[in-house]
């Protein structure tokens, strides 16, 4: 489905409004289902270290330097408001509340109240919290070489939005119950690795996992996106684009692309895809690889090469396929002929000096 391109939104700030609370003993938010970043993918943007101690956070507060929060937050206005290159906002493991996510305005970003805006800056970090009840949970406009790390975002009209920005990095974060999973829009050569996007809900044409609308350049490893009441994966206008080594369930569909061989849905290097559960291919060879292709719902009749028959527990070489004995760097040596794909190149994974098990 094609939806018009958003104008870039002006961030407003309105006047802070809040209710500071004190303190709970919260855990860091775990994503659920969601591996440690263990990925083959090289990231842009590796993780900045902050030695800020915790302070009180007040609603629509303005951050222009490193900041780690102290208190649960329960808004009427956006959460936090980042105006700076550098910076770091640590949610120290504590829940920002919102007012509520707001009227529909897709396909436009929903910005009435936002858990984390920011917009035009540079090495941004938000991690370590959780974001619920908003419009939005976090807005990234004109962003680059900026990173989400660790957050859970639920209950949210849009979970995270991504808008005209380049080279950024969402990883280890949860998006769960939101009508709009992850949504990247005029969003180039960023890295997703190791969400869980889960269980969207629906409100047309939302119940998505992750959206990318005119984006090209992006990785998408090592996440598991499942139980979304809509697609798990919908690209639309979207080129360019790798997508691997993810778990992908439940969804209805699973997956959609419409354009024809835009994007590459396994690891050309590896000859690794992704685990789709409504797979039904065969391996007779028993290295963990179907033995065809897996279609991708579209016009172009794209496929992932390379589907892995069982779920990753970890994408980890050294644990992905611990209960089958087998390291996932053993796959490309497994002792078996090559085979001619009809649908796919030659597969080289197996060693034709060693007799098939």
């Amino acid at each position: 489905m094609r939806v018009r391109a958003a104008g870039i939104a002006l961030l407003v700030v309105t006047a802070a409004a809040c209710t500071a609370v004190r303190p709970a003993a919260e855990a860091s938010p775990a994503p659920s289902g969601a591996a440690p970043a263990t990925s083959a993918a090289t990231s842009p943007t590796p993780t900045p270290t902050i030695g800020a101690s915790p302070q009180t956070g007040q609603c629509g507060q303005r951050v222009t330097a490193n900041f780690v929060l102290a208190n649960d937050m329960t808004c009427t206005t956006d959460g936090f408001v980042i105006n700076a290159d550098n910076v770091t906002l640590d949610l120290g493991g504590h829940t920002i509340t919102g007012p509520g996510m707001g009227p529909q305005t897709w396909p436009a970003p929903q910005l009435d109240t936002v858990g984390v805006r920011t917009g035009g800056h540079t090495n941004v970090t938000i991690r370590n919290g959780t974001i619920s009840q908003f419009s939005t949970g976090i807005y990234f406009v004109d962003m680059e070489k900026s990173r989400i790390e660790d957050v859970k975002s639920q209950n949210n009209r849009f979970g995270f939005y991504i808008h005209a920005s380049k080279e950024n990095a969402i990883r280890r974060s949860t998006v769960v119950g939101n009508v709009y999973g992850l949504h990247l829009q005029d969003a180039n050569d960023n890295l997703v690795e190791g969400n869980s996007l889960i269980r969207q809900t629906y409100n047309s044409p939302g119940g998505y996992g992750i959206y990318l609308y005119r984006s090209t350049g992006n990785r998408i490893v090592e996440n598991t996106i499942e139980n979304n009441v809509n697609w798990g994966i919908w690209f639309s206008d979207a080129k360019g684009n790798t997508i691997f080594h993810n778990n992908v369930a439940g969804n209805s569909p699973q997956v959609s692309d419409n354009n024809p061989d835009a994007n590459q849905w396994f690891d050309a290097e590896k000859k690794e895809g992704n685990w789709w559960a409504d797979y039904k291919g065969t391996d007779a060879d028993r290295d963990f690889i179907g033995d065809t292709p897996y279609g991708i719902l579209g016009p172009g009749g794209a496929v992932d090469a390379y589907p892995f028959v069982e779920r990753a527990s970890s994408w980890s070489p050294a644990a992905s396929w611990r209960s089958a004995g087998l390291a996932t760097a053993d796959l490309r040596r497994l002792p078996c002929a090559p085979r001619q794909w009809r649908s796919r190149p030659t597969d080289a994974r197996c060693s034709p000096s060693m007799g098939r098990r």
